[in-house]
């Protein structure tokens, strides 16, 4: 048997030789492709652009994370690219938990992203059941999945999310182990902001060592048009520095130019949805903050004026915080500069009715939403989710962005109210919420989490080094506090040595 696995293995070593970089999700009507570097929808080596509707086409389409704040005695860290016109502040691959650096060949191993379906996950626990069906094969992303760091590397214990099935802490997917992925296809990926050896040549800014996992997914639900236009990402962001870190800001820029031509292209923004769109008269595209809110929205020129694009440390800080190149704030009307009424959200009207502020510009512009200013302890660990919602309407010119509403509001409720998570045997969010297998939400939590499917009310709690910190009893809601872990990546088991269930969930800051 130790034969036929070290050949299995050996084949999985050389297959990783040759994974994807850059890879698409097109499991409902929205095609996205997404690099192990970080960036959503634009490939940097052959500089195509790989996001699209079964309606909504776009001329070119960029997306990036965006971070910045101060660690003791007013010090900027920065990490924000665009197109990486001149420079890089983002690398595949994970951080030494000591060093807070990435080896430059673990990022070169890291340099792919993973891709899992929901019905092959369904699948492989068919297989382990012993009732595959004829000829089957275990996906080779299941054979490679990355559930745990390097120690050599000193790498984070748990990397890609799992299911442990047996309880002991590593992935094993011979143990029936296997990755715990969102919505009905995904993928994944692992990128930071300080590689050895390297600065940050985009920005200009200080790393501040984050180590970001990301996993785009997508439903395909006949039931809900809203939901099966939309692609999911949903980021864990772990703080491996040793500093705090004040008014710390995340923001997602995109650059999005609808066809027929990026001229056409409006911009817009909306509070009360936390999200902001571009559109022009018949389609529209959203970016939405989910589990976080959008603290405010603005849009710069493709040029090098005062109000054109990031060319400093502080240009990318400052647009984060909606402020121009020289400081000054947005303010409220005409192009949002120089104004009386200094304001977070540009063009906050609706272009459907024409009331309040609306977009005047049909140049080309970048777009970058933000969250409200942070403190985070060194250690930290927190989500970030983000949806991009496209939408189309032949209708009256700029219905597209009504009907872009209605369908943003129904992501965020579906977001709030449903299971995200691919189980296995269940093939509709109605069987997920009746099923019997082992789930746990929200994850990740800050203070409580609720599980249901558990075999017996004991449970144990273990830290990503197999420590058993905390454990004790489910009360009859199936809640357990966990206000006082620290924040980190944990796993919790129920039941006997042979019938382990065991779940992977994170605690954020």
């Amino acid at each position: 048997m130790k034969k036929i696995l070290s050949l299995l293995f050996s084949s999985v070593l050389f297959l990783n030789s040759n994974a994807q970089s850059f890879r698409e999700i097109d499991q409902n009507n929205v095609t996205a492709g997404f690099g192990a570097d970080g960036a959503l929808f634009w490939n940097d080596t052959d500089f195509t652009s790989h996001l699209h509707s079964n309606d909504v086409n776009l001329s070119s389409a960029a997306a990036r994370l965006w971070f910045g704040g101060y660690s003791g005695g007013g010090i900027l860290h920065v990490a924000a690219e665009t197109y990486r016109q001149t420079g890089t502040d983002f690398w595949p691959g994970p951080l030494d938990t000591t060093t807070v650096v990435c080896d430059s060949s673990r990022s070169d191993f890291y340099n792919k992203v993973w891709r899992m379906y929901c019905f092959e996950v369904d699948s492989f626990n068919t297989y382990l059941a012993g009732q595959a069906s004829p000829g089957y094969v275990v996906p080779f992303d299941i054979l490679d999945w990355p559930g745990n760091g390097d120690a050599a590397y000193g790498e984070g214990h748990y990397i890609g999310p799992y299911v442990d099935v047996d309880g002991d802490g590593f992935y094993n997917w011979s143990a029936g182990d296997y990755p715990k992925v969102k919505g009905q296809e995904a993928l994944f990926y692992v990128t930071n902001d300080h590689l050895d050896g390297a600065s940050h040549t985009e920005s200009g800014g200080l790393p501040l060592g984050f180590e970001i996992h990301a996993m785009p997914y997508e439903f395909n639900l006949g039931w809900d048009e809203a939901v099966s236009n939309t692609v999911f990402v949903h980021y864990v962001i772990i703080d491996r520095s040793t500093i705090a870190l004040d008014s710390l800001v995340i923001g997602m820029w995109s650059d999005l130019d609808l066809l027929p031509g990026n001229v056409g292209t409006r911009c817009g923004s909306d509070s009360t949805l936390s999200s902001y769109y571009v559109y022009n008269d018949h389609s529209a595209v959203g970016v939405v903050f989910l589990d976080d809110t959008m603290n405010g929205f603005i849009a710069n020129n493709n040029d090098f004026t005062t109000m054109g694009n990031p060319q400093t440390t502080d240009d990318f800080y400052d647009y984060a915080r909606q402020r121009w190149k020289d400081g000054s704030p947005l303010t409220y009307g005409g192009n949002g500069y120089g104004g009386n009424s200094p304001t977070r959200w540009m063009n906050s009207g609706d272009p459907a009715s024409g009331s309040g502020w609306v977009s005047g510009n049909t140049i080309d512009q970048h777009n970058i939403g933000s969250t409200k200013p942070k403190f985070i302890n060194p250690g930290s660990v927190f989500p970030f989710d983000v949806a991009f919602v496209m939408a189309h309407d032949t209708g009256s010119s700029y219905a597209c962005v009504t009907k872009l509403k209605q369908y943003i509001a129904d992501v965020r409720n579906f977001y709030a109210t449903e299971s995200q998570d691919c189980t296995p045997g269940v093939t509709g969010i109605e069987e997920a919420q009746n099923s019997n297998q082992l789930k746990l939400f929200p994850d990740p939590a800050q203070n409580m989490i609720t599980i249901s499917g558990m075999q017996e009310e004991n449970y144990s709690i273990f830290n990503s080094l197999g420590q058993e910190i905390l454990s004790g009893k489910l009360n009859p809601s199936g809640q357990v506090d966990i206000s006082a872990l620290a924040p980190g990546i944990y796993f919790i088991r129920t039941g006997e040595a042979t019938t382990y269930q065991t779940v992977t969930f994170v605690k954020a800051e």
